[in-house]
């Protein structure tokens, strides 16, 4: 029997920081439709989940051919981790004996991530390389990185702040959009960073990741999507 490739798109209904975030509408459409949509159109996914507590959030996706997972109350809180979802998927696929090969999680508040970027991070994934990511590069060097403490500001690594570069001055972050790994790995892992990572460059415009009201702002005063 063939093993499945799934994604996973977490929607739970709370947000503290920005209300509403994965519906909040963006060329006319729900956060979540454009993930969705870029998911279907990728062709790489034997079934493309929505993860989600939240009756509007079902209603949307029911549009759509994606499977609704019922997310429980348990794994809805502010302190739940989506690594404790995609355990718990894996789990209820495995009660129904169906096996998995990878799974990828495509966050809803990443609606610039398109179809061609979850194909190239998904053929990242091969008998070598068990994990994948999207990923961007830091704006400034993270060395540089300075926190409050007691209302001034120090340096985050004091004996780095004077160093002007590295030898390799490339950083990258993962910029919020697609995290794919073999289910095996994940599950030995508990992570989708794990050994002999691999990550799918994507420009700074198309990485935004919407968890403030600022990050909305910036979105909108963008024309840019494509599928």
């Amino acid at each position: 029997m063939k093993k499945k490739t799934i994604a996973i798109i977490p929607a739970r209904e709370g947000s503290k920081r920005l209300k509403n975030k994965n519906i909040l509408k963006f060329l006319g459409l729900p956060l979540i439709v454009h993930t969705i949509k870029s998911a279907v159109k990728s062709n790489v996914f034997d079934e493309i989940v929505v993860s989600t507590d939240s009756k509007k959030i079902k209603k949307i996706s029911k549009k759509f051919p994606v499977t609704i997972h019922d997310r429980p109350k348990k794994l809805a809180t502010d302190k739940s981790t989506i690594n404790q979802v995609c355990k718990f998927l894996i789990s209820e696929y495995r009660k129904k004996k169906i096996k998995l090969k990878y799974i990828c999680v495509l966050y809803p508040t990443a609606p610039l991530r398109n179809s061609l970027d979850i194909r190239k991070t998904m053929k990242l994934l091969n008998k070598n390389t068990k994990f994948a990511i999207g990923i961007t590069s830091f704006d400034h060097y993270p060395h540089h990185a300075l926190i409050l403490k007691e209302k001034t500001l120090v340096p985050v690594w004091a004996k780095l702040i004077n160093k002007k570069v590295f030898k390799n001055n490339t950083f990258f972050v993962d910029n919020g959009s697609i995290y794919a790994a073999e289910v095996k790995s994940f599950l030995k892992h508990n992570s989708f960073i794990g050994p002999k990572l691999k990550g799918y460059f994507m420009p700074r415009f198309r990485s935004i990741d919407i968890d403030t009201l600022d990050d909305f702002k910036l979105l909108k005063k963008t024309n840019y999507i494509h599928k």
